[in-house]
């Protein structure tokens, strides 16, 4: 996806102690002063570790006609580089899931809490997703997304009984929560009868199952660790994702032109 940016400047930031896939956060920051000088600043959110550069108007930066010419051929392959992009989040979205799931089975707080069967069953479907995703990086979106769908097919019913037997007899949530998970075909309704609808309603839509969601998610994971308040063993890749839509697996980086 940057194989068109015009090349400005690199620097390195180092000094961040080894931890599990994930756990990094990286905030960067853009600042353009009247005079066109931008600066350019990396932080580590945990350790606090930091390291910038400074880019001034006397080296790599575009004429205007070039300017002119990147915006037109933006332009003209807008339609490109959007069924690109959504190729690399689906294949994103696969991997992050896949580490996700592998962290979940590998977490010492909760191995006990699944069966060596069900254990082998995951790690046998995420590691196969892995190696064909290693072999596969240019497949297409829909591709990435069949295979997620594959794993989750596995892992789903496997971490599902693993919050039941956490939560007691019945499949009810620790607290009350009868029945289980909260019912979700209103907003499932929604989106059959919203296809066309516009990014902001989806998003929305997606805060809404969100906030019902995270906590009872929460609930479950701190119920199944047995701790009173933090997740399995820092849940090492993250929340898993049952969406299939992704998350965050690596460091974040915000961009801001």
């Amino acid at each position: 996806m940057t194989k068109d940016n015009n090349l400005l400047g690199k620097f390195h930031l180092d000094g961040i102690p080894p931890a599990p896939r994930g756990v990094p956060q990286i905030e960067v920051t853009f600042d353009i002063d009247a005079n066109g000088i931008m600066n350019v600043t990396a932080t580590e959110k945990n350790t606090g570790k930091s390291n910038q550069i400074t880019i001034t108007n006397d080296k790599g930066r575009l004429s205007q006609g070039e300017i002119d010419r990147m915006v037109a051929e933006a332009e003209k392959y807008k339609a490109e580089d959007e069924a690109n992009k959504q190729r690399v989040e689906a294949k994103n979205a696969l991997e992050n899931y896949c580490y996700s799931m592998r962290g979940t089975m590998e977490d010492e707080k909760i191995k006990d809490k699944i069966s060596a069967e069900d254990r082998e069953a995951a790690t046998s479907a995420i590691q196969k997703a892995l190696d064909w995703l290693d072999k596969n990086q240019l497949a297409e979106k829909e591709e990435f997304e069949a295979k997620q769908k594959e794993v989750e097919a596995v892992c789903t019913p496997i971490v599902t009984k693993m919050y039941q037997s956490a939560a007691g007899a019945g499949g009810g949530m620790p607290g009350g929560m009868p029945g289980g998970m909260p019912d979700m075909s209103g907003a499932l309704d929604w989106l059959d009868k919203n296809q066309l609808a516009e990014k902001e309603e989806f998003e929305a839509k997606q805060k809404e199952v969100e906030a019902v969601c995270t906590p009872i998610v929460t609930k479950m994971y701190q119920s199944a660790a047995g701790a009173g308040g933090g997740m399995p063993g820092g849940m090492p890749g993250g929340m898993p994702d049952m969406s299939g839509a992704g998350g965050a697996g690596g460091p974040t980086v915000e961009e801001v032109d």
